[in-house]
């Protein structure tokens, strides 16, 4: 069921020449490139990109990524990928990822997943930065059933 207020946002959108969608397989690479540009075009961003992905995300390792979002698509049951899509171009000019966790989570769940793709001292560096996060959020939303969506534009993109 769509509420009043997300009718308007819709249209508004459509109005503007834009719409948001569901993101599919074919469109993993574009919206990840999306995703990363938006990350490296900010100074926290390059850092944690460069934390997690020490060895770059170039070349091979955009082939691996690509492949594991799309397993991952298969067996996710809580995060959405979104794309926003110039209405006149067809290109996708925008990228979110949304979590919705419309149960409560079991103590697994809520548990630090880590960094599996990283050994040794990369993988403790990820995890001092991240651990504290993944704590920190679970302290404030808690088990809470809840929506929280993050946005991510291409640099060469406006609204």
């Amino acid at each position: 069921m769509v509420s009043f207020s997300s009718h308007i946002f819709f249209h508004l959108l459509l109005i503007m020449g834009l719409v948001v969608l569901p993101a599919l397989i074919p469109d993993i690479e574009r919206v990840y490139d999306i995703y990363f540009n938006a990350f490296l075009n900010d100074e926290m961003g390059r850092l944690m990109v460069n934390l997690l992905f020490p060895d770059g995300i170039e070349g091979e390792f955009r082939k691996q990524h690509t492949a594991a979002t799309l397993a991952y698509w298969h067996t996710a049951q809580q995060q959405y990928t979104m794309k926003c899509v110039d209405t006149e171009t067809g290109e996708i000019v925008g990228m979110a990822l949304g979590d919705g966790f419309f149960r409560e989570r079991t103590e697994e769940e809520l548990q630090y997943p880590g960094v599996p793709w990283l050994q040794g001292e990369a993988r403790d560096k990820a995890d001092a930065v991240l651990k504290p996060l993944h704590d920190a959020k679970n302290k404030i939303w808690g088990n809470k059933r809840l929506i929280c969506e993050f946005f991510h534009c291409s640099t060469l993109f406006a609204i």
